[in-house]
């Protein structure tokens, strides 16, 4: 029997080294005071408290001394402890047992956004489970959140609200091909805010991001929860198509674990939703969820085929979760608008990327 810990130290080396587009920046390329507020309130979002206390006990300049050969995608993967605590407190504490053998890191994984299994490559046995979040969709998740949050904005910070179509772009490019102008994009302009402004943006844009990641981390403990076997040993062998080219993809299961699908789903938003105290809570939850599978259902839209070909359409697990929302909190009005909202931000965003793309094509062959 492997050890689900140290194999998945063994997958985190493979992928680092196999993939390049994630490995964005690093900290002593920080040249300007901007480009140090922008990483402080990258740090301050992760919401680490080691890595907190350590630059704000001293300094920034000295914490980048100490760690200046750090990764800036290397701090995404200090989230996972956090989505371990955010499951035990979505599920109060009834799966401690499983929670304790399950192990769970941010890794490159090409196109796929998150995948679990208790064994590994070879089909040996786990001592555990792992659980493996592209840790891609940390930063492009930041991205449709704030193309959300810009074109929502009410209140006392409404002279801020503006069209999202930029950073909502960048989040479909940046799944294609990762670049730095993008991941620049995540950040609002410290320059434009005021301190209070940028604080308040800054906090809600990372609390609809984390929301997103809470689902995603929900939805794969619930397929060990639930005991999909079948689903968990072929994802040991999905993981040759992601890390090595011998191995392809069967299609012809994809139905077969579809039903397993809709039960993580409805897993992990039953959970999300158990710690909301009103429906209106609830359906902002949801709406945060919702924004994401509007987001894969584009891109695959833009791919002209799926992303993983063993989950039904992106929309037919939006509409079934619509389903068991109505159930259990019926609709409001304002849940509704806002839905309505996103669908209509979507194709409009849609179809400002495709004009885009006719252009560039047509500069391209000029």
């Amino acid at each position: 029997m492997v050890s689900a810990s140290e194999y998945l130290k063994e997958l985190e080396e493979i992928a680092y080294n196999s993939s390049k587009g994630w490995k964005i920046t690093t900290l002593n390329t920080l040249d300007t005071e901007y480009d140090k507020i922008q990483f402080q309130y990258t740090l301050d979002s992760l919401n680490d408290p080691n890595i907190s206390l350590e630059y704000k006990n001293g300094s920034l300049d000295a914490f980048m001394t100490a760690n200046s050969d750090l990764r800036l995608d290397q701090l995404i993967s200090k989230l996972a402890p956090s989505l371990i605590n955010d499951i035990k407190d979505c599920t109060q504490n009834k799966y401690s047992a499983l929670l304790d053998r399950t192990h769970i890191a941010f890794i490159p994984l090409n196109n796929f956004n998150a995948f679990c299994s208790r064994k590994s490559y070879g089909g040996e046995p786990l001592d555990g489970y792992i659980i493996c979040i592209n840790h891609g969709l940390y930063f492009c998740l930041s991205l449709i959140s704030k193309a959300f949050l810009v074109e929502n904005i009410s209140g006392d910070l409404m002279k801020y609200q503006r069209d999202g179509t930029s950073e909502y772009l960048s989040a479909i490019a940046m799944y294609f091909h990762p670049n730095r102008d993008d991941i620049g994009k995540i950040f609002f302009d410290a320059k434009e805010l005021s301190p209070e402004a940028y604080g308040m943006i800054g906090a809600y844009q990372s609390s609809v991001s984390m929301m997103i990641l809470q689902f995603i981390a929900l939805h794969e403990f619930g397929h060990i929860v639930n005991n999909d076997l079948g689903r968990l040993d072929y994802n040991a062998n999905l993981l040759g198509s992601v890390f090595h080219s011998e191995k392809k993809v069967d299609k012809t299961l994809q139905k077969e674990f579809w039903e397993a699908e809709y039960l993580a789903d409805e897993f992990a938003l039953k959970s999300i939703a158990s710690r909301a105290k009103t429906a209106k809570a609830a359906w902002a939850n949801f709406l945060a969820i919702y924004l994401f599978f509007k987001w894969v259902a584009d891109i695959e839209k833009l791919k002209g085929n799926e992303i993983c070909p063993f989950h039904p359409p992106p929309l037919s697990r939006a509409d079934h979760l619509i389903f068991l929302m109505h159930k259990m909190y019926g609709i409001t009005q304002e849940a509704q608008e806002m839905k309505d909202c996103i669908d209509r931000w979507s194709n409009a965003w849609i179809g400002n990327y495709n004009d885009n793309q006719k252009e560039e094509n047509l500069q391209s062959k000029k």
